[in-house]
């Protein structure tokens, strides 16, 4: 899918947010160029609450390629170390997930790996795929196993998977998983191509996201990570 280019940051935090708040209503992300690192945790606190995950509490998080036996387990590096990540809603395993997930560009890396983006409003779902995606229920594993829906329909619908902390349960659900499947494979990714402080807000309940692949083992690449919990109304 063609994107178009990236904007760059001239304007007043409150002016980017209005930016910003309309490209995530129209596409799910905003994609921008030449953000200060030491803006970053005051456009996340504009948004909503930034907040730690259990497993590292640090707000701001720099997110390394690292291979297996190095990365803590239970987490995507673990199982696939420096390759590719399937794509993914962040913060799955959360009662409720994230809100927003905001990326900053430290280092791109020496593989040029782009970050991959889905959107599931593009998704073209029939009532039944729609209704069984709403109503199958996934396991979801945390320190406290829960039942929840891949779609959760209410005043805005909300979308959540991520195959490395949901299993499904029971055999509607084993459909379901064949509908995403099948979706995830038939319908375009967005692929964001990175550059130092480059900014990407992503939909966290809309958009599903993915690591694409390195050309070379890149472990000089650096993003920063900030997890925000609510949205501005």
């Amino acid at each position: 899918m063609t994107q178009t280019a990236p904007k760059t940051h001239t304007s007043s935090l409150p002016t980017l947010l209005t930016r910003l708040l309309s490209d995530v209503r129209q596409q799910g992300f905003h994609h921008s160029k030449c953000f200060p690192e030491e803006r970053l945790l005051d456009l996340s606190r504009l948004l909503g609450s930034p907040r730690g995950d259990v497993r590292d509490p640090r707000i701001i998080r720099v997110l390394k390629p690292q291979v297996s036996d190095d990365a803590p387990s239970n987490t995507l590096s673990s199982r696939y170390g420096i390759g590719a990540f399937p794509f993914h809603t962040e913060t799955a395993y959360w009662y409720r997930p994230a809100r927003f997930l905001v990326l900053h560009c430290s280092n791109p890396g020496s593989g040029t790996r782009p970050t991959l983006l889905v959107d599931t409003r593009t998704w073209r779902l029939d009532d039944s795929e729609r209704r069984l995606l709403a109503n199958a229920a996934w396991k979801v594993s945390s320190k406290r196993v829960f039942l929840f829906s891949v779609l959760e329909v209410g005043c805005r619908e909300r979308f959540r998977f991520d195959a490395d902390c949901m299993t499904p349960f029971g055999e509607d659900a084993v459909l379901a998983q064949g509908v995403l499947l099948d979706k995830l494979d038939c319908y375009s990714k967005i692929s964001i191509t990175w550059a130092v402080d480059d900014l990407l807000v992503i939909d966290n309940e809309r958009l599903l996201h993915a690591r694409g692949v390195s050309l070379v083992p890149d472990f000089d690449r650096a993003l920063r990570r900030v997890l925000v919990q609510e949205i501005l109304q």
